[in-house]
């Protein structure tokens, strides 16, 4: 996918990547998704960080502001300081739930899926690579295991959408 060139108003890579996305109208089309699909569960959705004040103010940060040392979301973590715990102010990396794609993909029998794939059938994907890549992520490359999910997803989709 080509992106557009960003405005040399942002001068660090952070604003020019929040700008870029902004932009892109992938996000619109995200969002118009999810309000569907709230709308037709009656429901509506709130995204306060989507603020235009709120954004225009996380664009003008400084970048020291964005980050200390290693800590991400500086301020934003300290604005929350009165109501977050400590275990999340210090926090210093993401939460990682690869593992429970591992596990699911093992434990909710995918092996026969993967090896009768229509999607394969239909040249939509490699059979073999798949099944290696589910071999792999068996005996714990959990990195295979989020394409692999999508794999899964779409084959499942398939077979709901066009049997």
């Amino acid at each position: 996918m080509m992106q557009r060139a960003v405005p040399s108003r942002f001068p660090t890579i952070a604003q020019q990547r929040s700008y870029a996305q902004l932009d892109s109208g992938f996000a619109a089309l995200s969002y118009e998704l999810v309000n569907r699909m709230e709308a037709h569960q009656r429901m509506e959705g709130r995204h306060p960080f989507n603020d235009r004040r709120l954004i225009e103010f996380a664009l003008a940060l400084p970048e020291d502001q964005r980050w200390r040392g290693d800590q991400t979301k500086y301020v934003l973590r300290q604005a929350m300081r009165r109501q977050l715990p400590n275990s999340i102010l210090q926090g210093r990396s993401k939460a990682d739930y690869t593992f429970l794609f591992t596990e699911c993909l093992a434990r909710e029998r995918a092996g026969p899926v993967f090896r009768t794939l229509r999607l394969a059938k239909e040249g939509y994907v490699d059979a073999h690579e798949v099944q290696a890549m589910y071999a792999r992520c068996c005996n714990g490359k959990i990195n295979e295991a989020v394409p692999l999910w999508m794999v899964l997803a779409l084959e499942l989709w398939r077979d709901r959408a066009f049997s």
